[in-house]
């Protein structure tokens, strides 16, 4: 490896430390999903066992033992499983910036890829999480980089390295699997003429396939697991609601350009100078553009984000998710809907694009050779868009049961980011007109590292000021199971009392459910912390709770209230009853 690279490799990984750092990650709140995960370490630590609670589908093997080294060493907290996590966050951007320069890209543009991934909105928060999804992203980019070097190289080393990351980030997060056995037939195909080669292939592909197996037959033996539906499932219930299958998938792209919006503008601005002197690609920008004006025309909301919800949201990061009560825009609806329209921009000078080279039968012709037949670095790239397609086709079955959400779309923007820059490197070599798209990208990512610096710090301060109103209820008496301070906490404390959620998914349980219930059974709430007070509560003795924010409003409160009518603590709920209001109902997931 070129010095240039190893250092330039290192300064992407020290911008995220640098990011990481900044937002100011130390919190005794949980993230997302990660209550979960956090308590089977804490199972792990006190049984020597992985003991599941019933809201896990990943395996979480290899990072349940991950974070057990951390706090082992730091003692049980959730600033100890964060930091867990930074190796893998830092480790992304390093291999990103790997990734795109062994694909042909200028030390500028891979730079400008890792910066993407690593300073994006989605990112950062769960790089600041004990969640799966870097960790996950890191396995899954480490081995394609390792395939892609055994294709160039014909060296085994490359090749068992992908097939250990495959099978140790598999055992974690299993979507890492895909990786290797969608792409290694197609090294049996590249080192067909190398008997030895191709023997270690075969035997990787077979290694993978038995840790597959093994693992989701020990984890389907699990109490307390969530089983994913399988591939014929989602592609039957696809079959059946064609069109809502498409319209879920058709938001996650939108999610997905979103996220990848720095070079999107740029392909759009390249597009539109190449526009005016190519006659076809003009009249096929203006046939996409017409198409999405029509389809807005007939569904408006495309027009406000988020399109796929979890964690992006135009007023922060898990902002609509986190507390009851209704909170300050920090956006406003013209800003967003503006956004919104750069977002269609950018998906209709793709879509132009791609059907330009589609449409010409000596494109095809090119393509096809190359796949078959790859030169230079042609393997790096086919790799790349093997694994890519295979994501996306995997996500696009599971979205006609609603089982996909914005964060999954994180590992396609290392591949949207690199072929996007790739094709603007090859395809406009005037280098004046490049200079000013680069520039205009640059701003755009900017702008996106500020926010995600911003929204993810106010997602944190978020949580010590929760933490705060809850101990100023703790000190005044209250028990913990009379608090409710949203779904981390409230499930954070039931699998502190019953050691599992109430969740109907689960399989094996250990627990019978009941449907009359929440999510948290355990939780028999007198007063919720909150945004703005709701109907069913009025404000407490207790002050409410203040913090300073980086996106607006820069000053915001939460409040300690009282519920108005607690009817579970004096008439507790019969089978008949409907879940006790304020806590976590599974229906509304």
């Amino acid at each position: 490896m070129a010095r240039t690279n190893l250092r330039l490799a290192c300064l992407c990984g020290v911008v995220v430390l640098i990011a990481f750092l900044i937002v100011n990650p130390f919190a005794e709140m949980p993230f997302d999903d990660d209550w979960s995960y956090a308590f089977t370490v804490r199972r792990l630590l006190e049984t020597g066992h992985i003991i599941y609670n019933g809201w896990s589908a990943p395996v979480l093997i290899t990072q349940v033992y991950w974070g057990a080294m951390f706090c082992k060493v730091f003692g049980f907290s959730f600033t100890a499983l964060r930091f867990s996590m930074l190796p893998f966050a830092m480790g992304s951007a390093v291999i990103c910036f790997l990734l795109g320069r062994l694909s042909g890209l200028r030390s500028a543009s891979a730079v400008f890829a890792a910066l993407l991934l690593g300073l994006s909105p989605m990112f950062l928060p769960l790089a600041t999480s004990f969640m799966t999804d870097v960790p996950g992203l890191f396995f899954m980019l480490f081995s394609i980089y390792a395939l892609a070097k055994s294709a160039l190289t014909r060296r085994i080393a490359w090749l068992a390295a992908a097939v250990v990351a495959a099978i140790i980030g598999g055992m974690s997060r299993q979507v890492v699997w895909i990786v290797p056995l969608i792409s290694i037939p197609y090294l049996l195909w590249i080192g067909r003429n190398d008997r030895r080669f191709r023997a270690a292939a075969v035997a990787g592909w077979i290694l993978v396939l038995i840790d597959v197996i093994a693992t989701q037959s020990w984890f389907s033996s699990q109490h307390d697991v969530v089983i994913d539906p399988p591939l014929l499932t989602c592609l039957q219930s696809a079959m059946r609601n064609p069109w809502f299958g498409l319209d879920r998938g058709g938001r996650f792209i939108l999610t997905l350009f979103l996220l990848t919006l720095p070079v999107g503008a740029g392909l759009a601005i390249l597009v539109a100078n190449a526009c005016r002197h190519r006659m076809r690609l003009l009249v096929l920008s203006v046939l996409v553009g017409a198409a999405l004006a029509l389809d807005i025309h007939f569904h408006r909301e495309l027009l406000l984000w988020p399109w796929s919800p979890n964690l992006l949201w135009p007023d922060g990061i898990l902002i609509r998710n986190e507390l009851s009560g209704r909170v300050s825009a920090a956006m406003p609806e013209w800003f967003v809907t503006a956004w919104s329209v750069l977002v269609f921009i950018a998906l209709g000078a793709s879509l132009a694009t791609l059907l330009d080279s589609a449409t010409r039968w000596r494109n095809l012709v090119t393509v096809a050779k190359r796949i078959f037949f790859p030169r230079n670095g042609d393997a790096v790239l086919i790799i790349m868009a093997i694994v890519g397609i295979a994501y996306l086709a995997l996500l696009l079955a599971r979205s006609t049961l609603a089982l996909v959400f914005d964060r999954y779309a994180l590992p396609m923007v290392p591949i949207v980011a690199i072929f996007t820059l790739l094709f603007v490197q090859r395809s406009f070599p005037d280098s004046r007109i490049r200079r000013f798209t680069f520039t205009i990208c640059s701003i755009v990512l900017a702008f996106y590292a500020a926010l995600s610096l911003a929204a993810t710090r106010d997602l944190l301060a978020l949580a010590r000021a929760r933490v705060q109103a809850i101990n100023m209820l703790r000190d005044a008496g209250v028990a913990p199971t009379a608090i409710a301070a949203g779904l981390e906490y409230d499930c954070w404390t039931q699998l502190h009392r019953q050691r599992q959620v109430n969740w109907v998914y689960a399989s094996n349980r250990t627990v019978l459910f009941r449907p009359q219930l929440g999510l948290a059974p355990a939780l028999w709430c007198l007063y919720r912390v909150e945004y703005l007070p709701a109907a069913d509560t009025q404000r407490s003795e207790f002050p409410p709770i203040r913090y300073t924010s980086w996106l607006p409003p820069f000053h915001r409160t939460i409040y300690i209230d009282k519920f108005l009518d607690p009817w579970w603590i004096s008439r507790p709920p019969t089978d008949g009853r409907s879940p006790k209001p304020g806590l976590v109902d599974f229906e509304t997931f």
